[in-house]
């Protein structure tokens, strides 16, 4: 274990820029996964051969699992962009650096 303070070691990304990229990542592709949910449901309705339809619905499961993963990565990553953008978290944690920088009031 270091005695330093971490470094994050991604040229030109600050943490918050990082978490805030990464949250978009992971919540596009939960949307894309979501998109081909519906078009294997959409393809099932026409078929008939069973053999087809099971293996539809095996992509079927693969999706809803994909898209379960990147769900909940997504909702993770957004409670964390939330939290270093907090103007109390960055305070409180001292972050005054430049790549902390407060795009928006969390206080009402």
């Amino acid at each position: 274990m270091a005695d330093s303070k971490p470094q994050l070691n991604i040229d030109s990304y600050s943490p918050s820029l990082l978490v805030a990229k990464l949250h978009t990542y992971f919540r596009d592709f939960l949307d894309y996964y979501e998109i081909e949910k519906g078009r294997v449901l959409s393809s099932m309705e026409m078929v008939e051969d069973e053999r087809k339809l099971e293996k539809l619905r095996e992509k079927l499961q693969q999706l809803s699992e994909q898209a379960a993963y990147m769900g909940t990565l997504s909702d993770s990553l957004s409670a964390a962009n939330r939290l270093l953008h907090a103007k109390g978290v960055v305070v409180d944690l001292e972050l005054d650096d430049e790549i902390y920088k407060i795009y928006h009031s969390t206080e009402p």
